[in-house]
C-alpha cells in the first residue's frame, strides 16, 4: 500500500484494548447467528491455517529468479499457501495487439513450482486504453470496460489452472490507483466485464472485488464501507464471489477502539452489513493486503512486537469467522532501498538478510494446524 494513503486516512491513535477480542468475535458469531461446534470450530482453525498467504510486490516481478525462489522458499517454511502476483495489463500490452507474458509468467511458474495458490490482481491500463483527457496518467482507468474485459479473458485463458482466484483492480477507492478520481460506477463496469471474462474461460473460479484501502471519505476518496455500499446499490452482485478489503491499520493495532472512527478492521462488520442486507451475506471478504511497517517514518512504523501483534489479530479474527476469507500479509521480507525513511521499505516479516522478526515465528505456528 502507498504511504500516501496515509495523507487522507483519519488519526495517529494510542493503545489495545484487549477485551475487544472478545467483541470482534462474538459480534462474527451474532452476524452468523449460530455458535459453531467445538469440531466445526477446529476445522474453521484449520482452514484459517490453510489460507494464509504472502503478496509478492511490484518489485518481485524484477528479481532474478533465485532471489524470488529464495522468498517463496521463505514463504512456504512459514506455512503460507497463497501468493499474490500482479498481471499488469500495461506489461502485458503496451502495444495494441502485442502481448507479452514473460514477466507475469515466470513469478507465476516459480510460484506453482513452490505448491502455491496464486491470487492474480489485475490492474494497471496501457496509454493507448486510457481516455485521452487521463492517458497521462499510470494511475488512469480503463477508458473501455469491454477492452478490459477482453484482456482479461485472455489472461484466464493464458494462465488457465495455475491461478486460483482473480481480484479486479487494487484500490479502487483511492485517487492514487483510480485517476481522476475514484468512480464506483465505472468500477462496477470493470468488475463485470472483468468477471464474466473469466467465468467464460473458467466458471468456478473465484472473482474478487478490487482490495479496497484504508482512508476516510474526503470528497475524492471513498471509505471501504463507503465504496461496498454504492457498488452494491449497484446490483449485480452475482458477478463477483467475494469482496477484496486492505485493513491496514498501523500504527495502530487493528483492535484499538480508539480509532473507531476510520479503522477499516473495527469497520469490516459495517460492510458484512451491506453484503447481509443485500442478500449476499454468506460470501466472504478477503483480506488482499495487510500488514505494518518496522521502520521508516516514526509516525507511521511500528514495533517488530506490535507488527506481530497486529498480524496475529487480524488472523485471529480468520480463525474463528468464516466470513474472513483467504489473508494475504504484506510482505514476507522487507524490501530494503536506498531511502531508510520509506516505511514501504520495512513491511517484511524478515529482514533485508532473511533473519527473522517475532511475526516470522508467530505465523509459523497459526499456520500448522
Amino acid at each position: 500500500m502507498s504511504a500516501a494513503v496515509w495523507k487522507v486516512a483519519a488519526g495517529i491513535v494510542t493503545v489495545l484494548v484487549a477485551a475487544v477480542i472478545v467483541t470482534v468475535a462474538t459480534t462474527a458469531a451474532a452476524r452468523r447467528e449460530t455458535t459453531p461446534t467445538p469440531s466445526a470450530a477446529a476445522e474453521q482453525r484449520c482452514t484459517a491455517a490453510r489460507s494464509v498467504g504472502f503478496a509478492g510486490g511490484a518489485e518481485m516481478m524484477t528479481k532474478s529468479n533465485a532471489a524470488v525462489e529464495r522468498e517463496f522458499a521463505a514463504m512456504a517454511a512459514m506455512g503460507a499457501r497463497w501468493v499474490r502476483i500482479g498481471i499488469e495489463w500495461d506489461v502485458v500490452e503496451a502495444e495494441r495487439g502485442t502481448l507479452d507474458w514473460r514477466v507475469p509468467d515466470r513469478v507465476i511458474t516459480l510460484a506453482k513450482k513452490h505448491g502455491f495458490q496464486v491470487l492474480a490482481v489485475v490492474f494497471g491500463t496501457p496509454e493507448w486504453a486510457r481516455l485521452p483527457q487521463e492517458a497521462s496518467s499510470d494511475a488512469a482507468l480503463p477508458g473501455s470496460a469491454a477492452r478490459f474485459g477482453r484482456f482479461v479473458r485472455d489472461a484466464a485463458r493464458h494462465e488457465g489452472d495455475r491461478v486460483q482466484a482473480w481480484e479486479i483492480w487494487n484500490e479502487p477507492n483511492l485517487v492514487f490507483r483510480s485517476f481522476p478520481r475514484p468512480d464506483v460506477v465505472r468500477y462496477h463496469r470493470l468488475l463485470i466485464a472483468a468477471s464474466r471474462a473469466v467465468k467464460s474461460v473458467s466458471p468456478s473460479t473465484p472473482v474478487i472485488t478490487g482490495g479496497l484501502a484504508p482512508t476516510g471519505d474526503d470528497g475524492i476518496n471513498y471509505s471501504p464501507s463507503t465504496f461496498v455500499k454504492q457498488l452494491y446499490a449497484l446490483g449485480d452482485i452475482d458477478e463477483w464471489d467475494g469482496v477484496g478489503i486492505h485493513p491496514y491499520t498501523f500504527p495502530a493495532l487493528p483492535e484499538d477502539t480508539s480509532t473507531s472512527t476510520w479503522n477499516t478492521y473495527l469497520r469490516l462488520d459495517l460492510v458484512f452489513d451491506t453484503m447481509r442486507q443485500a442478500g449476499d451475506g454468506r460470501k466472504q471478504v478477503w483480506i488482499t493486503e495487510f500488514g505494518a511497517p518496522t521502520g521508516g517514518d516514526p509516525a507511521k512504523a511500528v514495533t517488530e512486537d506490535d507488527q506481530k501483534t497486529a498480524i496475529m489479530q487480524i488472523l485471529s479474527r480468520m480463525a474463528v469467522d468464516p466470513l474472513i476469507g483467504p489473508t494475504i500479509i504484506h510482505s514476507a521480507v522487507d524490501r530494503g532501498g536506498r531511502n531508510p525513511d520509506d516505511i514501504e521499505n520495512h513491511f517484511g516479516l524478515m529482514h533485508t538478510d532473511f533473519t527473522p522478526k517475532p511475526a516470522y515465528t508467530a505465523i509459523s505456528e497459526f499456520t500448522h494446524c
